[in-house]
């Protein structure tokens, strides 16, 4: 055997398979597009609810409840990420979040994380507020490749690529959402 034959060690990939699946380019869409089709998801509940328990139809039909109703997620947000690694919206976009030795958030960190982005990335859904705050988070995921809360809870975000018919039916999801909300306070 020639000394040009022998293998190194760091020549050998392992677990080729996760290198494949975890695609971490960037993407700032994808996560906006798969947190708002979880808050689209939450609010066909809101308003099925509001439809079968008529005294929260008031409650649910005022503008004012919206950032009551992005507070209301977090704990759910915080459970299927502790519990799945991810939530619906993410699930169907391919994204995972994870801590740094690829194991899903703990329930603690979880919830801190989904607070952080609920205070930090959505400005706790205040109008004109969220709007800004939605820039510089964008803005700051583009630039340094991380969120705050990201940092701050040591999370890692891995994507996969997506299929561009997934990704229009989450936008035509999300607009279906907006006009059943407004349908429904209408009726």
């Amino acid at each position: 055997m020639k000394e040009d034959d022998v293998i190194e060690p760091n020549e050998i990939i392992i677990d080729q398979e996760k290198t494949n699946e975890e695609i971490s380019d960037i993407d700032p869409f994808s996560r906006f597009l798969a947190r708002f089709l979880d808050y689209s998801i939450f609010t066909i509940f809101l308003v099925i609810l509001s439809k079968k328990l008529p005294f929260l139809n008031n409650i649910f039909e005022s503008s004012e409840f919206i950032p009551i109703q992005f507070a209301l997620w977090i704990p759910i947000e915080a459970v299927c990420l502790s519990y799945f690694g991810y939530t619906p919206g993410k699930l169907l976009l391919k994204i995972k979040v994870r801590d740094l030795y690829n194991h899903k958030l703990r329930f603690k960190s979880s919830i801190k994380r989904s607070l952080s982005v609920w205070f930090k990335g959505l400005a706790m859904g205040i109008n004109i507020l969220n709007l800004i705050a939605l820039f510089f988070s964008f803005y700051k995921l583009k630039t340094y490749k991380i969120t705050s809360w990201d940092k701050d809870e040591k999370c890692k975000v891995t994507h996969k690529k997506n299929n561009k018919y997934v990704t229009i039916f989450c936008v035509v999801f999300i607009f279906f959402t907006l006009i059943l909300q407004i349908y429904t306070k209408n009726i």
